[in-house]
């Protein structure tokens, strides 16, 4: 009879044994299938190394445009995704994140990076809705009453904001704190890039390192063509990082696109944080910030509010011309008050605008009564809000009356001047007469103020000198220290700032120092970068390689390093005067090197192999055979007939000197091989136990 007690716990035992192979037998397959298959896109997406920011210095944006891939992230230009939750505030969310990256892209902070920077779109998105009265008082505010969580939005509402000087403020404020007051950079440039061609797109994201973007949101997937939605979603906007050629066109969905390549999209959810979308799209809500810091700029003078896409003013022959006039409000008895840019909303692309300043005007209704005091022009490829800096500072004097005057011409097509609903506070000159208008013209005034004892200085007439003036090539930027002394004064850095041209590489490099505060103008100076001696890595110039190496080609060399005539076949013996060259020739005095290289006659043996030793017997009770010396494979003494030699003769590999890498392919039949021996093993260990402890319960 059949003790079922002792049944039941050897068939329990069995039991726990065959899960713990099973455990181990799925452990080894997902280990197989983690090696052998790809990481999802999501994965690849986000997984970026941070390159150094030097490595887009004394890079024209051509040059990046021209790359088949590029990706802001991979030089920490991109901060963090943030979720937008049930909030419609994605238009805040992909303009705070292209101001960020812009910011961090052309280096004017240097408090911040990527992990620091964090801008608020809450409180962009509640200014939209609820913005008091501006410093100068010549606006009143604006009040929508709108749920500004959920309201609408488009990023040219942040153009015009920021072109107020109305944010962007630090997320650590509150979306109700003052906008004005809390402003952490100031505009200088908002670009409406206001064409759908892929390369200029490339271009702006090249020089500003994002733009805004938005698309017709109907899924959440990794390779997006929303051209091809049959149905209706939202107007989602996202901001575009970068680019990739090389995306096959049938991998987007829902239907394969027209043409190979994507964008690189920043989310603003979580649960899709990156993805790519199709070129086959396009927006008109592409947007590029540029900044400057808070302190170089310091008054902003306008009449118009947010909604400045209400209206617009056509620019023919016949009326080009617009003006806005203001007070002078900001000189106190010690400073004086200087206007040194103007802003102007403008739409189109190749934009010409100048633009001049009346002091003192005669008469309110013309705008040119009054002294013409100073101007400057600019041209733009694209519209948006764009500052033109003036020739000159010019002084207004408290309580006068200024105008700014601005003509506008395109190149191609219709230009036209933004306005808002509000006020009639602009003018318009027709032909040879200036009327007033239904609305109110972009035009901003930017003025800083100075001490009145101090008048402003041109830098131009001071002293430059570059401290510590011989430098080499290191692969960073060199920024020397710059001594600025005007009539013996040395200035401090309150009086100037210092970029740089050209200062990475060998060759002559150019700072350029600008005044500031009580200082106006530019000067530029040169030093020069010598050629370093050597590359960071040299290779030797003596090396012994196996006889089975028959080309120069199959010798690696260091990194950086090729032959010269890699074709060149080796003789055996001694192969003499065969050059290297480094792939920098220009920051690298000795970038060729002579290299000897000796091909060996024949493969080098290994000697025997002793079989594994026995445990010896009694000492006394041995007579122990005569060892036979080590025979080296050059001796004169005859070698060993390889047949006679038991256990047979293994030959060892040669010494080789940089021998030729190994391929991916067989690095990959490596890793499958040992994957292939961990995962039968244990599975003949489990056959084998599971068949005897069959045997065992049988009896």
């Amino acid at each position: 009879m059949v003790d079922n007690k002792a049944f039941m716990n050897k068939l329990t035992k069995l039991k726990i044994f065959d899960l713990i192979i099973l455990v181990i037998i799925i452990f080894t397959a997902l280990a197989f299938k983690a090696v052998t298959f790809d990481y999802p896109v999501t994965a690849k997406i986000q997984s970026h190394e941070c390159q150094s920011v030097s490595d887009l210095q004394n890079t024209d944006v051509s040059e990046i445009a021209d790359m088949s891939t590029y990706d802001s992230r991979d030089y920490g230009f991109v901060t963090p995704v943030r979720d937008q939750g049930s909030s419609n505030l994605c238009w805040a969310y992909s303009s705070i994140s292209a101001s960020e990256t812009s910011i961090l892209r052309s280096g004017i902070d240097s408090s911040v990076n990527a992990n620091t920077l964090k801008l608020s779109p809450q409180n962009v998105a509640y200014s939209r809705h609820f913005r008091g009265a501006d410093p100068l008082g010549n606006t009143r505010g604006e009040y929508t009453g709108e749920n500004w969580l959920n309201a609408a939005g488009q990023p040219s509402y942040c153009a015009n904001l920021f072109s107020q000087w109305c944010g962007p403020t630090d997320s650590s404020l509150s979306a109700t704190e003052n906008q004005f007051e809390n402003g952490k950079y100031r505009l200088t440039n908002a670009v409406h890039i206001a064409t759908d061609d892929i390369y200029q797109i490339k271009l702006a994201i090249a020089k500003y390192g994002a733009i805004t973007f938005s698309y017709n949101n109907v899924r959440e997937t990794e390779y997006y063509n929303p051209k091809l939605e049959s149905n209706s979603g939202v107007a989602h906007a996202v901001t575009l990082v970068g680019w990739d050629d090389n995306i096959a066109a049938n991998k987007f969905v829902p239907g394969a696109a027209s043409q190979n390549g994507g964008w690189i999209v920043k989310n603003s959810y979580n649960s899709l944080p990156y993805f790519y979308l199709s070129y086959d799209n396009k927006s008109t809500a592409k947007y590029a910030f540029e900044f400057s810091l808070k302190e170089e700029n310091e008054n902003n003078y306008f009449y118009d509010s947010s909604l400045t896409s209400a209206l617009s003013s056509t620019i023919n022959k016949d009326c080009s011309m617009f003006a806005n006039v203001f007070e002078a409000k900001c000189g106190t008895n010690n400073l004086l008050e200087y206007v040194q840019a103007v802003n102007v909303g403008i739409t189109n692309k190749n934009v010409s605008l100048k633009v001049k300043i009346y002091t003192n005007l005669k008469d309110l209704d013309n705008p040119q009564s009054g002294t013409l005091s100073g101007e400057g022009s600019s041209y733009f490829d694209f519209g948006g809000y764009r500052t033109v800096k003036l020739n000159e500072p010019v002084k207004v004097e408290k309580g006068s009356k200024f105008a700014v005057v601005v003509e506008v011409g395109a190149n191609t097509g219709k230009a036209e001047i933004l306005f808002t609903t509000i006020g009639g506070k602009s003018s318009m000159r027709y032909k040879d007469y200036w009327s007033n208008v239904n609305g109110t013209a972009a035009i901003k005034a930017i003025t800083y103020t100075a001490n009145q004892e101090t008048p402003l200085l041109s830098i131009a007439d001071s002293e430059i000198n570059i401290q510590n003036g011989e430098f080499v090539y290191n692969g960073s930027a060199i920024t020397p220290t710059v001594t600025v002394k005007h009539n013996g004064i040395v200035l401090t850095e309150k009086d100037y700032t210092v970029s740089y041209i050209n200062n990475i590489n060998s060759g002559t490099a150019t700072a350029i120092i600008c005044g500031i505060g009580s200082y106006t103008g530019d000067k530029q100076t040169t030093f020069t970068i010598n050629k370093a001696n050597n590359p960071p890595i040299m290779p030797s110039i003596n090396m012994k390689v196996s006889n089975g190496i028959t080309e120069l080609s199959m010798i690696d060399l260091p990194n950086g390093w090729s032959w010269l005539y890699g074709s060149k076949q080796l003789s055996v013996g001694i192969n003499s005067d065969l050059t290297a060259e480094y792939f920098d020739k220009n920051n690298y005095k000795n970038y060729q090197i002579k290299i000897t290289v000796e091909r060996e006659d024949k493969e080098e043996i290994k000697p025997p192999i002793a079989p594994n030793p026995v445990e010896p017997p009694d000492e006394d009770d041995v007579i122990k055979p005569p060892t036979d010396p080590v025979v080296p494979p050059d001796s004169e003494q005859e070698k060993p007939n390889e047949d006679e030699v038991n256990p047979p003769i293994i030959p060892t590999e040669p010494p080789v000197l940089n021998k030729p890498s190994e391929t991916e392919e067989q690095k990959v039949h490596t890793d499958l091989t040992a994957l292939w021996w961990l995962m039968v093993i244990p599975s003949l260990g489990a056959i084998a136990m599971v068949v005897f402890l069959v045997i065992k319960l049988k009896k």
